[in-house]
């Protein structure tokens, strides 16, 4: 079964059923930014786009539980973890 077989499924789909699949996709994204998010740590040089589409450049000023404060140019940001990539 491919992905769109699944997204046009969704109509067919239970309430319980669309609950069940919403928290599985949760956890599987908590797990898959966790991993990420310790691959990183304070000082290393990284880069990310902002919701402009602008790429920043910026250092890792503090690794917290869910994000990433990125130090840029003296202007801090709380990244998530998955938008980023070592500059």
């Amino acid at each position: 079964m491919t992905l769109q077989d699944m997204i046009d499924n969704f109509p067919n789909l239970s309430a319980s059923d669309l609950l069940a699949l919403n928290k599985a996709a949760g956890d599987a994204w908590t797990v898959r930014g966790d991993e990420i998010r310790k691959a990183f740590k304070v000082g290393d040089r990284v880069t990310f786009l902002d919701r402009s589409g602008e790429r920043l450049f910026g250092i890792i000023a503090k690794v917290m539980r869910k994000n990433i404060k990125v130090d840029v140019y003296g202007k801090n940001w709380k990244v998530s973890p998955a938008i980023l990539d070592r500059a």
